[in-house]
């Protein structure tokens, strides 16, 4: 049996058991495993790691284990430009489409709601999209080389933590993108839709969009206003409308 001794950094650690967080670990194994299955073996999927580093030489992830080795494993630093030859990850586009696991629902409801396009994975969409998801298993499947795995289990924080780890607070577009089908919103003149508005709403709103796939309208309402409590006023406001609400046909 060989023996090799890998490092893991950052939030990487949060796929280790505690006793193997911040420390030299040594891994175990027959045969010649590629990095990436021996980061899988430990718990680390490989759609979070950014760089590696055998002593002070980058690696691939591809490449294979011989015994003795000190592996250093890195997550993605957004405050850190890397040399263009340590870069592992394929990185992200400026405008990064999404799959969410269907246990991922209400989240991915709030980022529609932000102008984020995101599909349900399963949906037969998912090809260049990155993968969200709570199963570690699925995140480490070999042909995904996108995705990240919410650690909070309630939807405003995981929701602040994509929008953290993909650079996205500049790129929010509220009330561009339909929340229940995905489908870019269109706006519509208040007087084409006018009976199909609750009093109130006519009363305090004049602007409004329809979802031309589900044919849903929405406005800024209240479920805009809490939103935009929840993560610190980030939501850009326009002047008469406070939040987004619905109403079926």
């Amino acid at each position: 049996m060989k023996k090799s001794y890998f490092r893991f950094y950052g939030q990487l650690n949060d796929f280790l058991p505690p006793e193997k967080r911040q420390k030299t670990i040594p891994y175990s194994y027959w045969g010649n495993p590629t990095i990436q299955d021996a980061c899988a073996a430990q718990g680390v999927p490989h759609p979070e790691i950014f760089f590696v580093l055998q002593g002070s030489q980058p690696v691939n992830l591809k490449d294979n284990l011989r015994g003795e080795e000190r592996i250093s494993v890195y997550p993605r630093w957004t405050n850190l430009e890397l040399p263009s030859k340590w870069q592992q990850h394929p990185g992200f586009p400026a405008y990064p489409l999404f799959a969410a696991a269907d246990h991922l629902g209400k989240l991915a409801r709030l980022m529609r709601i932000l102008g984020f396009d995101v599909v349900f994975k399963g949906e037969g969409e998912e090809e260049g999209r990155i993968i969200l998801t709570r199963k570690l298993p699925d995140l480490k499947m070999n042909r995904i080389s996108l995705g990240y795995m919410p650690r909070s289990d309630e939807p405003y924080s995981q929701l602040e933590e994509v929008l953290d780890y993909f650079n996205l607070r500049e790129k929010i577009k509220p009330l561009s993108r339909c929340p229940g089908c995905n489908s870019g919103l269109k706006p519509v003149a208040a007087e084409k839709i006018w009976d199909r508005l609750e009093p109130k709403t006519k009363k305090y709103y004049r602007k409004f969009k329809l979802c031309p796939s589900c044919d849903k309208i929405y406005w800024r309402g209240s479920h805009f206003r809490r939103l935009q409590k929840k993560l610190g006023n980030i939501v850009p406001s326009e002047e008469g409308d406070k939040t987004v609400e619905e109403k079926n046909t």
